[in-house]
């Protein structure tokens, strides 16, 4: 897989229709932005107690961020935990639905409870999990704008959620003090 940024495109109704795709990711987007603002305030107003799930997909090294078109920020996929689901299983459901890529849950490393972005009672947990075999990313266009796997070094100077920047610069301590030991 190219490093370059993984942009949704859809090949499969040719140029005369690319037009009205743009048209229609655009009003989705939009809908997510404004849903997305809606449940903020709501959700910190009623202090509902949340339950979510990010996952931190690793590469060769990279970490695969993703560009929400609600989100002013870089994340990592994720979203709310379903009724009767536990946070593994809905990290496998929305790293499925976001980024079109299949993880296993005996596969994901419990990180920590985060703080989410939905309001004081948004807790979700933060995962990691390494992906070995070649990975092919699918993104909507629509929730998800860019995805792409970046160095670690590279990740902390763009604009990330605060939780996920305070996490990439412990890796990068780790992955420092681990190549000084074997170095």
């Amino acid at each position: 897989m190219s490093r370059k940024s993984i942009e949704a495109v859809n090949y499969n109704r040719g140029v005369k229709f690319a037009h009205m795709d743009k048209v229609v990711s655009f009003l989705w987007a939009a809908i997510y932005k404004v849903s997305f603002q809606s449940l903020r305030i709501v959700f910190t107003i009623t202090k509902v107690r949340l339950k979510g799930a990010l996952v931190a997909i690793w590469h060769e090294g990279r970490i695969l961020l993703v560009k929400k078109s609600y989100r002013e920020r870089w994340s990592v996929p994720g979203g709310m935990v379903k009724k009767g689901e536990t946070w593994k299983q809905a990290a496998v459901r929305e790293t499925v639905e976001e980024v079109g890529l299949q993880i296993h849950e005996k596969d994901l490393m419990f990180i920590a409870e985060v703080t989410g972005d939905l309001g004081p009672c948004d807790r979700p947990h933060l995962f990691q999990v390494e992906v070995y075999d070649p990975v092919d990313i699918e993104i909507d266009g629509r929730e998800i704008r860019i995805a792409e796997f970046v160095e670690p070094e590279e990740a902390v100077k763009r604009a990330l959620d605060e939780n996920l920047r305070y996490y990439l610069h412990n890796k990068i301590a780790v992955l420092e003090k681990s190549l000084k030991f074997m170095g």
